[in-house]
């Protein structure tokens, strides 16, 4: 019989076609923590864990567990694997809504009964396995074929809830993107997946067991642990960037810019910048966001992509799969000193605080808010507003 050697401590973990486990046991009767690997847009691979969701169950993980060579497979629960990641060679970055589709030919209708592991090894029934009709297994796990059918149901059912993920805004400009498993031409499923948004270190995160032979039954999955507390908020809910990004959604005051004012029509790429600070009393309040001093000690070129940066929540992703970048508008969006003859146009009787960046290491900051502000009661000393144009480049 096919037989795989346990691993000695340290050793890598079970690994093959992109597919890997890690922090769990590996043997003839596998069971771990699931990464799986993409190319990223650098051409660096890289290994994310999966989020446990409703998207990942018995069928995904036999796909899985096949991906590296075994027969059969299962998920698998253990505080260690599911709440606990200490790999070290991963991304923080999690993975979630598997999509696999198998590459082998089309089982005929009929066949005979797959051979035993006493005839060809374990190794080699898996191989035929996609040559037979779906069968029946005791171990409970869904069959070839099922699993199949389970994952293209699943993708049917979220492209038909499109609208509902859509509305999911946490996941924003990542949220419908796939990638692919960094698997070669002759791996026997062709897979795909997005970005997840759980996190690495408070899980859940997807746990599967594999096995050469039949696995008994499983045990119960273990109760759930506490609640974790509360993510911190994301970079963008203390920053509001208006224009820009999303001319179609979100435009400057038509007072600031229109076919009527000296910077048209070039100001339509462009969007100003409010930031979220707290007054004497703790309570949160909005301002706009003016012109650094012009002594030089604050850069326009790095200020400008740190407030993309910070608007898109890209310093969030440690290895991010879209580049952001910022250039400023100069000299910047002039206060309007006219009277407000629109409802739709910006109106400085509408602010309280004012705010600029005078110093402070735009390189180490994760937000604006972590560099030296002068905040003010009074407009913009300079008459200006600080105005950015932010742009994002996909692999």
């Amino acid at each position: 019989m096919a037989q795989i050697s346990a691993s000695p401590p340290g050793a890598s973990p079970d690994e093959g076609n992109g597919v890997r486990l890690a922090g769990g046991q590996q043997g003839t009767r596998s069971r771990g923590r699931l990464e799986i690997s993409s190319a990223d847009y650098d051409g660096e691979v890289t290994w994310r864990p999966v989020c446990a969701s409703s998207y990942f169950g018995d069928a995904q993980a036999q796909i899985m567990c096949e991906m590296m060579g075994y027969v059969y497979g299962r998920t698998y629960f253990s505080a260690e694997v599911s709440y606990l990641n200490t790999s070290e060679s991963a991304t923080p970055q999690t993975a979630d809504s598997l999509f696999c589709m198998s590459n082998s030919p089309t089982p005929p209708s009929s066949s005979d009964s797959p051979p035993t592991d006493d005839q060809f090894g374990g190794r080699r029934r898996r191989r035929l396995l996609h040559n037979v009709a779906a069968s029946d297994r005791t171990d409970g796990a869904n069959s070839h074929a099922g699993a199949i059918s389970a994952i293209a149901n699943g993708a049917a059912a979220r492209q038909a809830a499109g609208g509902r993920a859509a509305g999911a805004h946490r996941r924003g400009l990542r949220s419908m993107r796939s990638y692919r498993i960094n698997s070669p031409l002759d791996a026997p499923y062709t897979c795909s997946f997005t970005l997840g948004s759980c996190d690495d270190t408070l899980g859940p995160l997807v746990g599967i067991e594999c096995s050469l032979f039949e696995l008994p039954p499983a045990p119960p999955p273990p109760p759930s642990p506490p609640s974790p507390p509360p993510a911190p908020p994301p970079l963008s809910s203390t920053i509001r960037l208006v224009g820009s990004i999303r001319p179609w959604a979100s435009k400057v005051e038509s007072n600031l810019c229109s076919s009527t004012t000296a910077n048209w029509p070039g100001c339509s790429l462009f969007g100003r910048v409010e930031l979220q600070l707290s007054d004497a009393d703790g309570n949160h309040i909005w301002a706009p966001l003016c012109v650094p001093p012009s002594d030089g000690s604050v850069s326009l070129s790095q200020l400008a992509p740190k407030a993309c940066k910070q608007a898109l929540n890209w310093s969030r992703n440690v290895k991010p799969v879209f580049a952001v970048n910022g250039y400023p508008l100069l000299p910047g969006w002039a206060i309007p000193t006219g009277p407000v003859t629109s409802a739709g146009d910006f109106n400085q009787a509408d602010y309280h605080v004012w705010v600029s960046v005078v110093g402070g290491d735009l390189s180490a900051a994760a937000t604006l808010q972590d560099l030296d502000l002068m905040v003010m009661t009074e407009p913009c000393p300079s008459g200006y507003m600080f105005g950015v144009q932010c742009s994002i480049a996909k692999p």
